[in-house]
């Protein structure tokens, strides 16, 4: 499961660590306010949006999964289903424990039961996951 979307007393603060890094990477662009002292959205919704303030959830990270940036690090770490990082199959560059893929993902049980399905040949250069 992603830790972002379990409805924990810590939710919130990995909501506004999401937040924040999406938020200057896309330089507060999608936040309704972007100057002053109220910039961005208040810590219920930290996660700007097309102009409004949202929780931040895995489904809204997904598109970050793939960035080498700050924000695709938090939704990795935070985030790790939603990216991918328990597929061997998915195409996932960033998928070591430095990039935000946890250590645990390669020795978890899902993780295993898919490579465990994999052929143990060559991928072909035509695979949908390369396209």
């Amino acid at each position: 499961n992603d830790a972002a979307d379990v409805h924990a007393g810590f939710q919130p603060l990995m909501g506004v660590s999401l937040g924040d890094a999406v938020n200057a990477a896309t330089n507060y662009a999608h936040c309704p306010q972007t100057t002053g002292p109220q910039r961005g959205c208040p810590l219920a919704q930290p996660l700007c949006v097309n102009g409004t303030c949202a929780k931040a959830r895995c489904a809204l990270m997904a598109p970050y999964c793939q960035d080498n940036t700050e924000a695709g690090t938090r939704a990795r770490q935070l985030c790790p289903h939603t990216c991918g990082c328990d597929d061997p199959h998915y195409p996932l560059a960033l998928s070591l424990p430095h990039s935000g893929c946890g250590p645990y993902c390669p020795s978890s049980g899902i993780y295993l039961q898919r490579l465990s399905r994999l052929p143990c040949e060559d991928i072909a250069k035509d695979d949908p996951v390369f396209t």
